[in-house]
């Protein structure tokens, strides 16, 4: 039964593997799951993943801002 359950959740149930390098050079990563829930590919996953994905698009932000500020001298 467990390895009937395996083949088929093996067809919707995919990893997620999120990898950074910060701007000091330190790298991290982290991982989990999502599984496809219809036919338009929509996905669950745990909490985690999306607030990483929110803090890193936050991270990049800052950090493009202050390239933005470093390459206008006038900006200061």
């Amino acid at each position: 039964m467990f390895r009937a359950a395996c083949a088929k959740a093996r067809n919707f149930t995919g990893p997620v593997v999120i990898s950074q390098r910060s701007v000091d050079g330190e790298c991290s990563a982290g991982i989990g799951t999502f599984v496809v829930i219809n036919k338009d590919g929509w996905i669950v996953t745990a909490a985690h993943i999306f607030s990483v994905m929110a803090e890193l698009a936050a991270a990049e932000a800052r950090n493009r801002e202050l390239q933005g500020l470093r390459a206008d001298p006038g900006s200061s």
